[in-house]
């Protein structure tokens, strides 16, 4: 191993019903080349064997604790009480992941050598076959005609470099945060439940004053492909609710109205072009009243209110 400065990370992961890829996932963190001082899991109320797969890694020396929660309280909800439980644990860095990343064993080391100044450091993800993910330079709170996120880019690692870009958004799916940034901002929006949780957290890092950046050498697998449906569901309403509740906290509730408004049309606009079924435009029309509204209703409520 190679000798560290004295820097102490700790990592937080989500994890709802994916027990074996969770395995995959605390396999890649015992082969870091950095060493991790922590790692907490919060299982969301899991109904498979994931209580399991952590007790195994316990008994393997993982320096792990497991906390369940007593329902399932969404990405967003688990991702704040992930970061609730680090701010009371000692480190210098959390790291933060979903349960379906598997990280090159370098890819901690990569982070910490290109952190330098920055509040937030981002690793670079990619799907099987060697497609890299995008991510975007850009989370426009300014310009209420223009997309929420801009500039998108996607690049290869290169193992000479040691790269550094500046971006405005980083998802929940692998980033460096410093602790101190984490304390002085508190926890994502856990009433978000799915959806630009990760946004929202981003514009606060950037108000902030803090420097997110993109360390293309530094990478992980996203073992899952996401899937998409030419319908809209209910997990769809949260994005449709979540970018107005964004907008309406950080621009104001003029801002979020016209671009909320704007998205609503154009999105019903893309439902008629695709043929996409009546409760597509249920959803889109449900999520942004509620947005705009203020409204938080249950996930139950939410499904009952759309099946009508």
């Amino acid at each position: 191993m190679h000798a560290f400065k004295q820097t102490a990370v700790q990592v937080v992961i989500v994890t709802y019903n994916r027990a074996e890829y969770l395995r995959q996932c605390l396999a890649a963190l015992r082969a870091q080349t950095y060493p991790i001082v922590h790692i907490t899991v919060i299982n969301n109320c899991s109904t498979d064997h994931t209580s399991l797969v952590l007790h195994d890694a316990i008994a393997q020396g993982m320096p792990l604790l497991e906390h369940k929660t007593s329902s399932n309280l969404g990405g967003a909800g688990g991702f704040a009480k992930a970061f609730e439980l680090a701010m009371n644990q000692e480190a210098d860095w959390v790291w933060v992941m979903d349960d379906d990343v598997e990280a090159a064993p370098n890819c901690l080391e990569m982070l910490i050598e290109s952190s330098q100044e920055s509040a937030v450091v981002q690793p670079n993800r990619y799907h099987d076959g060697g497609e890299f993910l995008e991510i975007y330079r850009r989370v426009n709170v300014k310009n209420p005609f223009g997309s929420l996120l801009q500039a998108p880019i996607r690049l290869q690692p290169s193992p000479s470099s040691r790269s550094q870009i500046d971006i405005g958004f980083f998802p929940f799916e692998g980033p460096l945060i410093r602790q101190t940034v984490m304390q002085r901002l508190g926890a994502p929006k856990a009433e978000y439940f799915l959806f630009c949780d990760d946004v929202e957290y981003s514009v606060r890092v950037t108000k902030d004053g803090g420097r997110i950046s993109f360390c293309p050498d530094a990478v992980m697998r996203r073992m899952i492909r996401a899937t998409v449906d030419i319908n809209f569901s209910w997990r769809n309403y949260f994005d449709f609710r979540n970018r107005v509740w964004l907008d309406k906290t950080h621009t104001g509730f003029a801002f979020a109205y016209l671009r909320g408004l704007l998205w609503m049309l154009w999105q019903w606009s893309s439902c008629f072009r695709l043929g996409r079924d009546a409760k597509s435009y249920r959803v889109i029309w449900c999520g942004t009243r509620d947005g705009l509204l203020g409204i938080h209703r249950s996930l139950s409520d939410i499904q009952r209110m759309l099946e009508k």
